[in-house]
């Protein structure tokens, strides 16, 4: 279930539907990106650690980065379009930037497994 604090993040980026909303030339973020990372939202059940951004890409970018003493230890970013996902992820410092895009169900369940992961470790 999406909190109130997204929610109200999402509904500013619904409002970036026009070309140029960011001064340049930024094709609006399509409802499907957003019904998308909606999605998302919705079939994780922690959010404290989950930021979203828009990009000139037509796209959000969600990043979640569980550790707050050390953010850049582990972590991951997916950039949502209205087709498919991109990702990359951190851990223990290095970066790994995965070359094919995801869907959403692989981002819930890489999602889901990181912060599985830091939970059993962190």
């Amino acid at each position: 279930m999406v909190d109130e604090r997204l929610k109200k993040r999402l509904e500013k980026l619904s409002e970036l539907n026009e070309k140029g909303w960011d001064g340049y030339e930024a094709p609006p973020i399509p409802d499907l990106s957003i019904a998308n990372t909606v999605t998302l939202l919705n079939n994780i059940s922690f959010s404290d650690d989950v930021e979203l951004y828009p990009t000139g890409e037509a796209s959000i970018q969600l990043e979640y980065y569980p550790s707050k003493t050390c953010p850049s230890d582990v972590g991951a970013e997916f950039e949502i379009f209205e087709n498919n996902v991109l990702y990359s992820s951190i851990r223990n410092g290095e970066w790994a930037i995965e070359d094919n895009p995801v869907t959403i169900s692989d981002s819930i369940a890489i999602l889901t497994n990181l912060h599985q992961e830091n939970k059993t470790t962190g």
